[in-house]
């Protein structure tokens, strides 16, 4: 029980850390709080990394597509990928990134 509560929470953790992800203070903070969970926080840097760089490089409309021209933020749009992502996959549970 204690266990899969910890993993909940880095989950919860990631997916704060992915939804704002040009913030680098709530980045840092996630990343922080996972360590401070006992846990490895390598997954969610490579990912923020990855993601940094991806920005860099790309324009924000070739990354996003249709959710500029909505008018969502890139946070709605990647906090709306994770959380479809989520739903119906096992690919996002905790278990698997944080193990």
């Amino acid at each position: 029980m204690y266990h899969r509560r910890i993993q909940h929470a880095a989950l919860k953790t990631y997916r704060v850390a992915i939804q704002h992800l040009t913030n680098p203070s709530v980045c840092a903070a996630c990343v922080a709080f996972t360590e401070m969970l006992g846990l490895d926080s390598t997954p969610l840097r490579v990912d923020v990394q990855a993601a940094d760089r991806l920005l860099a490089h790309a324009g924000l409309e070739d990354l996003l597509g249709d959710d500029v021209k909505e008018g969502n933020t890139m946070e709605d749009a990647i906090g709306n990928f994770v959380t479809l992502s989520s739903v119906g996959t096992k690919q996002l549970q905790p278990t698997n990134l944080f193990d």
